[in-house]
């Protein structure tokens, strides 16, 4: 019976201990886009300054400043309401988040087709992100009118990460299948 036993609690510590490896395993922490804390949020009609624009919020008053309809830094004044989806989205993080946290905004207007975050990387002062688009395996044939969308992604960063950056690098590339 004794030896049954061993037997018996060696098998179930030994399927834990798989069990336990393969979870482990199968979560892939670094995929970029498996993660909640990246947002891409797609608009079709955004009036902005600037096609491409990046900033760091660390504060409630960064969000105000960036979202002010007089001084903004990349919303037109004249297109403030069509721009009022996103900025709803950006407003919606209070004090409490950045007790501990900060935030990356990237906008980049794309022809229909957006770029999905690939990678990135802090080295010094700077946060180099590529976005990616997989190009389909087989020709495609496009439509002559193609739509703009506006892409913003939204990374949330512990604030110390991120504290010393003062340069976001965007790179896009498109990668054949």
């Amino acid at each position: 019976m004794r030896k049954f036993r061993i037997l018996f609690v060696s098998i179930l510590l030994m399927s834990i201990l798989t069990t336990s490896i393969c979870l482990c395993a199968c979560h892939d922490n670094d995929e970029p886009n498996n993660q909640d804390w990246i947002k891409i949020h797609n608009y079709s009609s955004f009036s902005l300054k600037y096609n491409n624009y990046s900033a760091i919020l660390h504060s409630v008053e960064d969000i105000m400043s960036i979202c002010d309809k007089d001084t903004s830094p990349i919303f037109k004044k004249s297109g403030y309401d069509q721009n009022k989806q996103i900025i709803d989205t950006l407003k919606e993080y209070d004090e409490e988040f950045f007790i501990d946290k900060s935030l990356i905004v990237i906008f980049r207007l794309r022809d229909g087709f957006p770029y999905y975050v690939k990678d990135f990387e802090i080295i010094d002062e700077s946060f180099n992100i590529t976005l990616a688009r997989d190009l389909p395996k087989e020709p495609a044939v496009y439509p002559d009118v193609v739509i703009a969308i506006t892409c913003v992604y939204i990374l949330e960063f512990d604030k110390e990460k991120i504290k010393d950056v003062t340069q976001i690098n965007v790179q896009e590339i498109l990668i054949q299948q």
